[in-house]
């Protein structure tokens, strides 16, 4: 699911979320401790998604995204520009990385 069309005629984006770590180490994985390689794991079934109206709520999008699998959690955040909402990006994290 990367582009998805909403019912106002906005579309979303949705990546894999990379983390700032993992961006700077890139592929190179060695030296990595157990606890290191879970995390990673873990952040594997976590998806950014973009461009999001500031009118969404967590709701809709737990009802569109559960149905490519089980949610952990959804982290909903505002953009804003001055006391103005103007979007919104949310990173959803799912059960199993098949799911994400």
């Amino acid at each position: 699911m990367n582009k998805h069309k909403l019912e106002s005629g906005n579309v979303m984006i949705v990546s894999r979320h990379v983390s700032k770590k993992e961006n700077a180490l890139g592929d190179n994985k060695k030296g990595m401790g157990m606890i290191s390689q879970i995390k990673r794991e873990t952040f594997n079934s976590n998806v950014y998604v973009k461009f999001l109206p500031a009118t969404l709520t967590q709701e809709e999008l737990h009802k569109t995204f559960s149905q490519a699998g089980t949610i952990i959690s959804i982290n909903l955040k505002q953009m804003k520009s001055g006391d103005y909402v103007t979007g919104q990006f949310a990173y959803i994290l799912y059960d199993k990385v098949e799911e994400a």
